[in-house]
């Protein structure tokens, strides 16, 4: 979810990578890897719906993100996050999958290149330009910007 974001296609994004799994479960030989396996099959699902996802962008007539509630973050929390979501929705995939597992979900660099199937430095170079991405876009946006200004980088001092 914390790749996507706010979506009224996450159920079905969970049930296609279920599916997907069960399918190819045959080809995990090591069941000590689940979990980096079962993560891999969860991003590459999730990078194919952003594919598709931007191809259709053209297509809304509006810059509506649909609004969730949540039980404890302030309002000025939740426009940070539909804001933070709004910015990840103009990177292209491979970027926003690196990005969300490194910076939202606190993955280790090696742990993030192993679930997106790549290299290191290919990963390495995918943060640099979503971060600059991010950073642009944010600044510009009054309800980033002062996360931005107040030191934090990504949810780290």
């Amino acid at each position: 979810m914390r790749v996507i974001g706010f979506s009224p296609d996450l159920d079905d994004l969970l049930q296609d990578t279920f599916a997907a799994a069960f399918a190819s479960v045959g080809s995990l030989s090591d069941g000590s890897k689940l979990r980096g396996w079962l993560t891999s099959v969860a991003i590459y699902t999730a990078r194919g719906w952003l594919r598709k996802h931007s191809r259709r962008r053209w297509l809304v007539f509006t810059d509506a993100t649909p609004e969730r509630e949540a039980p404890v973050a302030s309002g000025e929390v939740r426009e940070a996050l539909r804001e933070t979501y709004a910015v990840l929705d103009r990177m292209r995939a491979d970027e926003r999958v690196a990005f969300a597992l490194r910076y939202i979900d606190g993955m280790q660099l090696e742990e993030v290149a192993a679930a997106a199937r790549c290299s290191l430095a290919t990963i390495k170079r995918r943060l640099a330009r979503a971060e600059r991405t991010f950073t642009t876009h944010a600044k510009k946006n009054p309800a980033l910007a002062s996360w931005l200004a107040a030191g934090a980088r990504w949810g780290k001092p």
